[in-house]
């Protein structure tokens, strides 16, 4: 999901991920992702399926870290500022996207 959102909005990466097993990836050209997604309309909506269902995933995974938190008294609320550009710099722009 990181890499296909970076590819779409033409911004850095804001993780770079590391599998703990070994797997086989289809490495596609940014251009070349961005022409399949613009010209094929079942690859658009099946990705974005898959990004929605991440980030929903996702959103649910948060509320309950920040339920478990607060239960235990921890402050989380410093992680609700948005990232600023300084680190994100730190981050590279990949001219590649690995599909999954």
């Amino acid at each position: 999901i990181t890499s296909q959102l970076a590819v779409i909005q033409n911004k850095f990466r804001l993780l770079n991920l590391i599998d703990i097993q070994d797997r086989v990836f289809l490495r596609i050209d940014a251009t070349e992702f961005l022409a399949v997604i613009k010209n094929d309309a079942m690859v658009a909506t099946s990705l974005l399926r898959s990004v929605g269902k991440q980030l929903t995933d996702r959103a649910s995974r948060l509320s309950v870290i920040r339920a478990y938190a607060v239960e235990r008294g921890i402050d989380l609320s410093d992680l609700d500022s948005p990232i600023n550009k300084a680190s994100e710099g730190q981050n590279l722009r990949h001219p590649q996207l690995c599909v999954c």
